[in-house]
């Protein structure tokens, strides 16, 4: 992502923060990983 980044807690909680539009979008991953 340009402009963004991902994390992923331990929680399986995943935050995506754009840059961009100055916002924190925050959901459940359900069993989702995200390699980095």
């Amino acid at each position: 992502m340009i402009g963004g980044y991902i994390i992923v807690s331990r929680a399986h909680q995943v935050t995506i923060g754009l840059d961009t539009e100055n916002r924190l979008i925050t959901y459940e991953a359900f069993e989702t990983r995200i390699d980095a």
